[in-house]
């Protein structure tokens, strides 16, 4: 089915999408979420060999535990975004 455009209509939408206010508290609470993950993927490597000689761990130990928390990441991220799109996204 191919359906006719109108250049009058899409300019009222993006006139209203461009009204909106944005939500700050929103996008700061998601900016804070990205720097809290980045902070806690990184603070793992300063310790690593700390772990290494201390506990007789080996490299592909210690690359493991690196690996758990990228997968944790990714099933985390992959979870939010079957929520968010189960109950549809909200513009900020």
């Amino acid at each position: 089915m191919n359906e006719r455009r109108n250049p009058e209509s899409e300019q009222r939408q993006r006139c209203a999408a461009a009204d909106r206010k944005t939500n700050w508290l929103s996008v700061s609470f998601g900016v804070g979420l990205g720097v809290l993950a980045a902070y806690h993927l990184f603070k793992l490597p300063p310790v690593l060999p700390l772990m290494l000689e201390r506990y007789g761990y080996d490299r592909l130990t210690a690359g493991g535990f690196m690996s758990i928390y990228a997968a944790a990441g990714l099933l985390v991220s992959a979870l939010i975004g079957v929520i968010l799109q189960r109950r549809g996204l909200r513009p900020f």
